[in-house]
């Protein structure tokens, strides 16, 4: 079973001084609560508790460290609508930390007066929110394990991402609040939708037939493709030459050193060209450019042949801007493309990254050990995930809604939304300290050392050892003097005014006069020697004698007329002036009135 672990036996803690005036609590023999300032004292007392410790709103300052029990406690746990942490164990062994607090409630971790870690949740442990807070991974990865799609679907405006087995590849994937399952390497759950609406880069695995021959286009008038790239042969009747113009391409091969011409009249031939102005095809020597430009390339094929193009300048393409430039400012070669365009580097007719102003990757970048450096800022696919670095820090972001997840192996030990901070793991600080504690406001708060000084007496040092800085002060404990019979509780020039006491046990009393707030109980000894006892509350002698006393005043407390209420089998003496004010002498029975016994001469 789970449990609220019992607080260890304190004995590495620091007893604390008792305050002055403070209000110590005695049960009288009747039941009856009498209030009394407690004496100073110089001896520390330890404390070992027996119940709750409530702070009452005050901190525990200065905190070296909080040890929690390593063992199964009362079977009590934290209420979910409390503020707390606590051990929690099976059996006789702690397996970790509970951090609690209400639903709706937040956790925040400041540095200064910005909330590094704001971690909120609600009955879904990983549904938290993250404003100010980022991740540092550092060199490490992001790891998912594969699952199954998540039930039930995310909340409103949320997602969940996740890897799933998918035709026997482990596939990144989201999941919207619609219940829409979509593979983060695109075409979704099952594929691409039939409008194909939805498409990202694509890799297609099949061949794309139109349902009737020369009935289906690729593209149209308006809607054109941009660019074309054809690793095999494309077995074209015609080419089209801008908006208006085609050419009917020869359904032969022709001969060796052949090239295509035109008629004039939208057809091309094979000719052969006379002279040596021409090249052979296939071109089988090297082509030397002696520095000049290959102008109009449609393609540039490498075929992992021999054959060379060099002495290179500029290599221009088809169309307008696209380039490679062996010249310039660059040690190296320059790429060229529009402004509007981007560079896409294939594998195998798949796209695996493109560049225009950003950099896109569609496979993983393994950095072999080497670094990454002089990053402004790296984003995420999702919007508003990013982590950027300045001169004072690094700063991790993610949108409102989301939060941050510290995982270890396959473990999630962390979540760090808006105002909340879901640990799963303790808090190890190493030796090092917590500053800047609010002051407590609930009986699991923490606090700092100067609270806990500032409330349990003697300021940042503990109480002093004349005890003049006590405020009121509950004492918990015994007070003993070092031993029988050397210390005293007060002194001849500085007395106690009142003491307050269920029993006043003793070898003997000696006051000049002796003020009592309950019962004394003579457990059958005698008061003897007594020259006078003044007492401001009954003494009840438990049916016990007073003997040998050598006189007894009775004082008229009751105005003229006026008598004591009755009491059950009891006879009370009293006194009170008569009308013409002389002393009567009394006795009231339980019932009636009361009865003159003498009268003053």
């Amino acid at each position: 079973m789970t449990g609220k672990a019992n607080i260890r036996d304190p004995r590495k803690r620091k007893a604390k001084e008792l305050s002055r005036n403070s209000n110590i609590n005695f049960n009288q023999g009747r039941g009856s609560n009498y209030t009394n300032s407690a004496a100073r004292y110089t001896h520390q007392v330890g404390v070992n508790a027996t119940q709750d410790i409530n702070m009452n709103t005050y901190d525990i300052i200065n905190l070296d460290r909080m040890l929690f029990a390593t063992e199964v406690g009362s079977g009590d746990t934290i209420d979910v609508t409390e503020y707390g942490i606590e051990s929690i164990s099976t059996g006789a062994a702690a397996y970790g930390l509970k951090f609690q607090i209400p639903s709706g409630k937040i956790h925040t971790f400041n540095v200064g007066t910005v909330g590094a870690l704001i971690i909120s949740g609600t009955s879904v442990i990983s549904t938290v929110d993250v404003t100010t807070a980022n991740i540092n991974l550092g060199s490490h990865k992001i790891k998912y394990q594969e699952i199954s799609t998540p039930s039930p679907n995310p909340n409103a405006n949320e997602g969940f991402m996740y890897s799933k087995d998918v035709s026997g590849v482990t596939t990144p994937m989201w999941l919207d609040s619609a219940g829409t399952e979509t593979s983060l390497l695109g075409g979704g759950s099952s594929g691409a939708d039939q409008d194909l609406n939805n498409l990202t880069t694509t890799s297609i695995n099949q061949s794309l037939l139109p349902s009737s021959t020369n009935s289906k286009s690729l593209g149209s008038a308006s809607l054109q493709w941009q660019n074309l790239f054809i690793d095999g042969i494309a077995r074209i009747d015609s080419l089209g030459f801008g908006a208006s113009y085609s050419m009917t391409l020869p359904t032969t091969l022709g001969t060796n050193g052949q090239v295509l011409t035109t008629n004039g009249s939208s057809a091309l031939s094979w000719t052969t060209v006379s002279g040596s102005g021409g090249f052979p095809s296939p071109v089988n020597t090297n082509l030397d450019m002696n520095d000049n430009d290959i102008l109009g390339v449609n393609l540039l094929d490498f075929d992992g042949t021999t054959t060379e193009i060099r002495g290179l300048t500029n290599l221009n393409f088809y169309h307008t801007d696209r380039q490679i430039t062996s010249t310039g400012s660059y040690a190296g070669l320059s790429h060229t493309v529009a402004s509007s365009e981007k560079h896409g580097f294939l594998i195998g007719g798949s796209t695996k990254m493109e560049v225009s102003s950003d950099l896109e990757m569609s496979i993983d970048i393994d950095m072999n050990d080497n670094d990454v450096l002089g990053v402004d800022q790296l984003s995420f696919s999702v919007s508003g995930q990013y982590m950027t670095g300045n001169s004072s820090g690094v700063n991790y972001y993610v949108p409102t809604g989301d939060s941050h997840k510290l995982y270890v192996g396959t473990t999630k030990i962390a979540d760090l939304g808006a105002g909340s901070w879901d640990s799963t793991v303790a808090l190890y600080m190493g030796n090092n300290k917590i500053r800047n504690l609010d002051e407590p406001t609930s009986n699991d708060d923490a606090a700092t050392k100067y609270y806990v000084d500032q409330n349990s007496g003697g300021g940042s040092s503990g109480a002093n050892t004349t005890l003049s800085n006590l405020g009121t002060t509950v004492i918990n404990a015994s007070l003993n003097p070092s031993s029988t019979s050397s210390i005293d509780l007060g002194s001849s020039s500085k007395k106690w005014r009142y003491i307050y006491a269920v029993q006043l046990v003793g070898a003997a009393v000696t006051a000049t006069s002796l003020g009592m707030s309950g019962d004394i109980d003579m457990n059958n000894n005698e008061i003897l020697d007594s020259g006078e006892i003044g007492m401001v509350a009954d003494i009840d002698m438990n049916n016990n004698d007073i003997r040998q006393i050598k006189t007894a005043n009775i004082e008229e407390n009751y105005n003229a007329g006026f008598a004591p209420t009755g009491v059950t089998n009891t006879a009370i003496l009293f006194t009170r002036p008569s009308s013409s004010g002389k002393t009567e002498l009394r006795v009231r029975f339980q019932s009636g009135n009361s009865i003159l016994l003498a009268i003053e001469a």
